[in-house]
């Protein structure tokens, strides 16, 4: 097999990435696009600086549309649980899991829990400069809380 014609252009994408050129990596990887619309790598990586560029709802699509093409990317289900998890959107990190677990490693996995947070029970934490939140034992569920906020 030979390698892709956008390697090159793939790899100095990723490099400007890396160093902080995120609005430079980001037209590496449209131009690679644009000439190959169904470039998975170069779309996954567009997904992942929209992402942080906090364009949330096109990064989304773009993963979507990575997994469309290739059902078994495990980089784009990454993305996409990792994105819906540092959005508190769980329902939708759960729904693209059961459905795609089965493409990432355990190494994967791991990761992925890294972008969960826990919080105790009966201890206040900052979650703005003038808001706390506690979670208390509901009881009736193991692990479930009840929510204090303090405004």
């Amino acid at each position: 097999m030979h390698p892709s014609p956008y390697q090159d252009l793939i790899i100095h994408g990723e490099h400007l990435f890396r160093t902080g050129y995120v609005h430079e990596a980001l037209q590496v990887f449209e131009s690679v696009i644009a000439q190959e619309p169904h470039h998975v790598l170069a779309l996954n990586n567009r997904g992942v600086i929209l992402h942080g560029l906090g364009m949330y709802a096109e990064a989304e699509q773009i993963f979507l549309d990575v997994l469309c093409q290739d059902n078994n990317n495990a980089h784009a289900v990454f993305n996409l649980v990792a994105m819906y998890i540092d959005r508190y959107n769980i329902n939708s990190a759960e729904d693209v899991l059961s459905k795609y677990i089965s493409c990432l490693s355990i190494r994967d996995i791991n990761e992925i829990i890294k972008h969960c947070i826990t919080l105790p029970y009966g201890k206040p934490t900052d979650i703005s400069p003038d808001t706390t939140i506690t979670l208390n034992n509901a009881g009736h569920i193991m692990g479930s809380a009840t929510v204090h906020l303090n405004i």
